[in-house]
């Protein structure tokens, strides 16, 4: 599982609704982000009880003070911001990568963006990566096929072309993406099979033209709390991009696009990800024995009246079957008599277990350095 972007809201798990996180819940959901896989990415969900102009300095703070992998990543253009939140990282022995989105779509350079590049760009006390645009059909790329894949096409190459002769090639970004809109509700169509069908289309080209196969995916829903919607969305998006080869998925826990974080759906999605791994991982070869003499193997199981007590059903049968998942096959009986308990409670029991065992923490004369360069960004930003 990857990570996943900085949700504005949380969906409680005890309501399944939507609302503000405070600095605590984001806390836990930093550490719940990194314990199911996250790196190198922001924490999922801003803290709402931070002033607006300190809340991205107040992730990156959360993120080095209480995760060993997530942080960065976070546009920020403020020379001031960037410095503290640069510090911030080399603090706690790390390296804050930046990150700039130098295109506005349709085939525009975004200027601040790039007046914040040439600031920093041989800046030692950071890295810098380039994110690229995101035309979508219907707003800022055409909706006929293929003037739509052109746009998406012409801005890849353009915006890796002159990143790349600014920088001498450290800085590139080759990203062939397009998003489809959804007019009538004047959204993103996210986890729709409209958007795999775009998808495709973008998957096609980039293989045709450059030999690139798709190595990364994301859970996608406009959903906006765990229900059937999200759920159908999710599974059904996921399968699509892992038949095309995505094997390693973002967006983890994120629903209403990317608006709302929910730690139950996170919970979901690894249930979701070790049913793609079974079913495209294909049957283990230990399922299989070549040299068996199945005449002598069918006499045995006459003699046995079934196959119920012989050897090789036990072996095999935990071959087969992954045991770990927490989709239950039980009988009805069995499954009132543990409480009838659904998967979504389940999911959510375990990632409970999880955070009681978490254990990372920043030493504390690095966890001070930090705590002091935020007491600073609260004088200067605010």
């Amino acid at each position: 599982m990857g990570g996943n972007w900085n949700s504005l809201e949380l969906c409680d798990p005890a309501t399944n609704r939507p609302r503000p996180a405070n600095t605590e819940e984001a806390i836990w959901c930093a550490r719940l982000s990194s314990l199911l896989g996250g790196e190198k990415c922001p924490i999922p969900v801003v803290p709402s009880d931070v002033p607006i102009r300190l809340r991205t300095v107040a992730c990156e703070r959360i993120a080095v003070t209480h995760t060993p992998c997530l942080g960065g990543w976070l546009t920020a253009t403020d020379p001031e911001e960037i410095r503290v939140i640069a510090a911030m990282h080399q603090a706690a022995g790390r390296k804050y990568v930046l990150g700039l989105e130098g295109l506005i779509t349709p085939l525009r350079m975004n200027p601040v963006v790039f007046d914040t590049y040439f600031e920093w760009c041989d800046s030692p006390d950071l890295d810098i990566y380039i994110m690229g645009g995101i035309p979508v059909a219907g707003t800022t790329a055409p909706m006929p096929f293929p003037a739509n894949l052109m746009v998406s096409l012409a801005e890849t190459i353009a915006l890796d072309y002159i990143f790349n002769a600014l920088s001498d090639g450290k800085h590139r970004c080759f990203n062939l993406r397009m998003e489809l809109a959804d007019m009538k509700n004047a959204n993103l169509s996210f986890g729709t099979p409209e958007q795999c069908l775009c998808f495709q289309a973008v998957y096609e080209m980039a293989y045709e033209l450059f030999g690139i196969k798709p190595a990364g995916g994301a859970f996608r829903t406009n959903g906006k709390v765990v229900d059937a919607q999200t759920l159908t969305e999710r599974m059904g998006s996921f399968l699509f991009q892992a038949a095309f080869g995505a094997r390693r998925f973002g967006g983890v826990g994120q629903i209403c696009l990317d608006e709302v974080f929910s730690p139950v759906q996170a919970m979901l999605d690894k249930e979701i990800l070790r049913y793609g791994e079974r079913l495209f991982g294909g049957m283990p070869e230990e399922c299989f024995d070549r040299e068996l003499d199945i005449i002598e193997l069918l006499e045995e199981g006459e003699s046995l009246n079934g196959f119920l007590a012989h050897e090789t059903t036990g072996s095999r049968f935990r071959s087969i079957f992954d045991l770990g998942r927490l989709s239950s096959a039980s009988f009805l009986s069995e499954w009132k008599q543990g409480g009838m308990k659904t998967l979504e409670i389940l999911a959510w029991e375990e990632g409970k277990k999880m955070l009681t065992d978490y254990d990372f923490e920043l030493p504390a004369e690095n966890r001070r350095e930090v705590d002091r360069l935020y007491a600073a960004a609260q004088r200067l930003l605010l």
